[in-house]
């Protein structure tokens, strides 16, 4: 087995990642659907601990601009929340590259 040194101590970055949308003012719909993909994609293989981190963060935030349960969504909802990211002038254009990603893979697991 390989020896690896994780010097970003993500077991305890996932526990703060966990804190925070157990904190966060969003339905408790929203955070069981958040928890149950990214368990599913872990368990997939699709993403490891650093992804499972990020995506735990970038989904609460989701779910804050749209301020809806996810189930309820239309495309107009998820089109406004683009918008809303692409608009943001404080995120590198990675940043918002990512969070079109992660929504639009959420999305078409949710909607299956």
């Amino acid at each position: 087995m390989k020896n690896v040194i994780d010097i970003h101590n993500y077991p305890k970055v996932l526990e703060g990642a966990l804190r925070k949308l157990h904190s966060a003012p969003i339905s408790q719909n929203n955070k069981d659907v958040i928890l149950q993909f990214v368990d599913y994609a872990q368990l997939s293989g699709i993403i490891g601990l650093p992804r499972k981190t990020r995506y735990l963060g970038v989904l609460k935030d989701w779910a804050i601009i749209l301020n809806k349960d996810f189930d309820d969504c239309t495309k107009e909802d998820i089109m406004k929340g683009v918008s809303f990211i692409q608009n943001k002038e404080d995120y590198a254009l990675l940043t918002k590259a990512t969070y079109k990603m992660m929504i639009k893979t959420f999305f078409r697991w949710l909607k299956k």
